[in-house]
């Protein structure tokens, strides 16, 4: 059996098959062999690199079946990359928080590569020579923006983005939701209640903990006493509090104005 490679750039974005349909998957290939119609494995063409079927490719491994593997032609990684994350998006049954983080990967390597072309052109040299930091991420858009861009509520896009910051979350807490373990507001919650270096702690005693924390925060923001709003105030009130400011100044002008007159009178002018 030929030996293809992980594509170990977006191992951190790839949206994991459940146990459950990791298992139903294998029985298939148990009973049926391996079938086209549940997908080719998709490699990039002269790199051996798998870019779809990650988890069809494994299970042949593990049961010996030799797999249909179709050779696919990109001009750089970050191409693969995109298609990749493209066909996530389409085949699978994710969760929302699954589908959010997918579509702003989608969005943010779109971005990349359109910096790159553009940097490219500037040079006049191929987008793939460039090196990587050439491209943006296109992280630095407002969450508002972003989501309109791809369609999403500006709230979920904000936690999407805040839970996989390295300043903000461990990094297990943005594979929980990858992983559909967690939803991506109770991992929200749980980021801004609870200070980095304290989150590990957490996190090792899994997603119910977790939920739990997270629901914690929720109560305790909800139980703080929100600010009195200001009692509205009556016209006569209105007009008594206008009369405490601005009399004085009143008086003094009206005095300034009287010694004014009779320094005018005195000089017999």
């Amino acid at each position: 059996m030929k030996e293809y490679k992980p594509f170990t750039q977006i191992q951190d974005k790839l949206i994991p098959l459940s146990e459950e349909s990791y298992n139903e998957l294998k029985k298939s290939f148990l009973d049926n062999g391996f079938l086209r119609r549940k997908g080719l494995i998709e490699v990039w063409k002269g790199h051996g690199i798998i870019v779809d079927g990650h988890h069809r490719y494994a299970i042949c491994k593990e049961l010996g079946i030799e797999p249909e593997v179709e050779e696919v032609p990109f001009d750089s990684a970050d191409e693969a990359e995109l298609y990749a994350l493209k066909n996530q998006r389409n085949r699978r049954n994710l969760t929302e928080s699954q589908l959010i983080m997918v579509d702003v990967a989608i969005h943010d390597k779109e971005e990349q590569i359109a910096a790159r072309m553009r940097q490219a052109t500037l040079n006049n040299r191929k987008p793939e020579t460039l090196p990587p930091e050439s491209g943006v991420s296109g992280k630095g858009e407002s969450a508002e923006i972003l989501a309109k861009k791809i369609g999403k509520n500006k709230h979920d896009v904000h936690a999407i983005r805040t839970i996989q910051k390295p300043e903000k979350a461990v990094p297990e807490v943005a594979k929980l939701v990858r992983d559909g373990k967690l939803n991506h507001r109770r991992a929200y919650d749980f980021v801004q209640g609870v200070p980095k270096d304290k989150q590990a702690e957490i996190v090792a005693a899994g997603p119910e903990a977790i939920v739990e924390k997270a629901r914690e925060v929720e109560r305790a923001r909800r139980a703080k006493p929100k600010p009195e709003e200001p009692k509205p105030t009556t016209v006569a009130e209105d007009a008594k509090e206008y009369d405490r400011i601005h009399k004085p100044i009143n008086d003094k002008i009206k005095k300034d104005q009287e010694v004014f007159e009779q320094i005018k009178a005195a000089s017999g002018g």
